[in-house]
């Protein structure tokens, strides 16, 4: 039997501490989470999540037993994606979360699942029940997070790395470059057609 948690990251759901602005914060609201369990645990991370998820592997690598990567990676952004950033946090300060949803359910779904009407409307919904303050501070850390290449080699638990196929914003190729970095020998990546491209909050 496994015990799963799936925590509510800062800003959102029952957590009421806001949203902490860096991804060295959400490391360390995971990490807060570890202490409590058995360590050390799996811990998968899914888009945004995996950047928190490479954050903490990179720190407190003993606390893993196993991670998985999903639709994310460890590159940072370059300095045309870091100004589209601050665009969407200005955005979200501005006009609040709607226009960030209408901008991003292109990019978050394959062109198969921008057909599927009810599945859009789902994307949306998700996306709009965030605060834009939430929202906002997800932009930011996203924005500033360290390259986590460098420690990739360093990963000594057995670790998945899964993309979708048709995945345009973490695309295969980059996928497999964690792969080959990683220094867990029985590291493999697993292509799959999916609904989702990525965390409808994330990017």
């Amino acid at each position: 039997k496994f015990r799963v948690v799936k925590p509510d990251l800062p800003g959102r759901g029952d957590t009421v501490a806001p949203s902490a602005g860096s991804m060295e914060d959400y490391a360390d609201f995971l990490e807060a989470i570890l202490q409590a369990l058995e360590a050390p645990a799996g811990l998968a991370g899914f888009s945004m999540g995996g950047y928190a998820a490479l954050a903490l592997a990179r720190r407190r690598p003993e606390k893993l037993a196993a991670l998985a990567l999903v639709d994310t990676r460890a590159q940072p952004d370059d300095e045309a994606g870091r100004a589209k950033r601050d665009e969407a946090i200005a955005t979200a300060r501005s006009g609040g979360v709607e226009p960030i949803a209408d901008a991003m359910v292109p990019k978050l779904l394959s062109p198969a699942s921008l057909g599927n009407r009810d599945l859009v409307e789902r994307v949306r919904r998700i996306m709009l029940r965030q605060k834009p303050e939430t929202v906002a501070g997800d932009l930011a850390a996203m924005r500033d997070r360290a390259d986590a290449r460098p420690a990739l080699s360093g990963i000594a638990v057995p670790t998945l790395v899964v993309v979708g196929a048709e995945d345009a914003l973490t695309p295969p190729a980059d996928a497999e470059g964690q792969v080959g970095a990683t220094g867990r020998p029985s590291r493999r990546v697993a292509f799959h057609r999916q609904w989702y491209r990525r965390d409808p909050t994330g990017g």
